[in-house]
């Protein structure tokens, strides 16, 4: 109410995987559930920190550019090293992990990842879909598409696509 600060707080690594993350500014969103806000870093480091406070909860060695999203009681994120994880929400154990693409392919960038019907789905600009359990990790489905331009939005059981022609594509 009165436009003080309240708490502040540095997501900072001085470990990097590639010369993005030397970069340690957040290019993703945080995200607020339950009165704690997730944070990931562009720096090898993301974080869960009590809301009113700042207080952390928990920090991990993970670095990526995409907002997680939460879905019941796991956090899911696409890492730096272009993996999908999947971890406790609470506590920050890591749950599983998924490699995104083949070492022999070449690096894409990846978009937030979307839960669905007990699914996440993860999309590439390339117009890479895959399909993942939410509870396992295990893939389920994997597609191609146009190139694609942003995340896909989940919509009535369905997902809605924006390729970069600017088509939008509903899918159930």
């Amino acid at each position: 109410k009165t436009g003080q600060v309240l708490w502040s707080n540095t997501l900072l690594s001085y470990r990097t995987f590639n010369q993005i993350a030397d970069l340690s500014h957040v290019l993703a969103a945080p995200v607020i559930d339950g009165g704690v806000v997730y944070l990931i870093g562009n720096a090898h480091q993301m974080g869960a920190f009590k809301l009113k406070t700042g207080e952390e909860i928990f920090t991990a060695p993970i670095g990526g550019q995409t907002t997680p999203v939460i879905a019941g009681d796991a956090l899911f994120m696409v890492t730096n090293k272009d993996t999908l994880i999947a971890m406790n929400k609470y506590n920050g154990r890591l749950i599983w992990e998924k490699e995104l693409y083949s070492k022999t392919e070449k690096r894409v960038s990846w978009h937030m990842p979307v839960p669905i019907n007990n699914q996440i789905v993860v999309t590439s600009g390339k117009g890479d879909v895959i399909v993942f359990d939410m509870l396992t990790g295990n893939e389920t489905k994997k597609l191609k598409m146009e190139k694609l331009f942003v995340a896909p939005t989940a919509y009535n059981n369905g997902l809605l696509f924006y390729t970069d022609d600017a088509d939008l594509i509903m899918y159930r």
